[in-house]
């Protein structure tokens, strides 16, 4: 998994400006894809996502890992429902909840798929609810200093590293640890 979302075809924005993100009350497209940004309320945009990925796949496929992971910038859609959301569960918790939805459509297309995306940037912190059983996330601490454990120096401790670890594997079954 890695930053996946940049793979998406712009010509996709022709045909649904409204799997884009908004802001100021307009759909942006920007023309380089690791600048784009998605409206991950949008359920239709979840199913295209997970019809994405399992393109061409049959549902009785070997275990397969596939990627879902957001571009690598800060934009993130501004429109009235992703500002609700965010309001509820925050930008990751808005982000991890559209990854639950393709993780568990795909799960129905393809049961032995396994949608890997990244605790990272905008989806660092943990969310308050459980993620699909065949949703792994793969946490990765950029801010860590990694001459110490996470408990065990004062950058680490006040950024309570060890509590956010604790808190994803509470959330998840299954937990990856990206080491910078």
């Amino acid at each position: 998994s890695g930053h996946d979302y940049s793979y998406i075809p712009r010509e996709l924005y022709d045909e649904h400006p409204e799997f884009y993100m908004e802001r100021d009350g307009r759909r942006i497209c920007h023309e380089d894809a690791n600048e784009r940004a998605y409206c991950v309320s949008n359920h239709d945009f979840a199913r295209y996502m997970a019809g994405r990925l399992t393109r061409g796949m049959r549902s009785d496929t070997a275990p397969i890992r596939l990627g879902l992971g957001h571009a690598d910038n800060g934009n993130f859609c501004r429109c009235d429902v992703c500002s609700t959301y965010y309001d509820t569960l925050g930008i990751s918790g808005t982000y991890l909840l559209f990854n639950n939805l393709v993780a568990g459509e795909v799960a129905r297309r393809v049961p032995n798929a396994i949608v890997g995306t990244l605790a990272y940037g905008l989806t660092f912190e943990p969310p308050s609810f459980r993620m699909q059983p065949n949703l792994f996330p793969t946490w990765c601490p950029i801010s860590a200093c990694y001459a110490h454990g996470f408990d065990q120096c004062a950058p680490n401790r006040d950024r309570n590293l060890l509590g956010q670890l604790q808190q994803w594997l509470d959330k998840t079954e299954q937990l990856g640890i990206w080491y910078y």
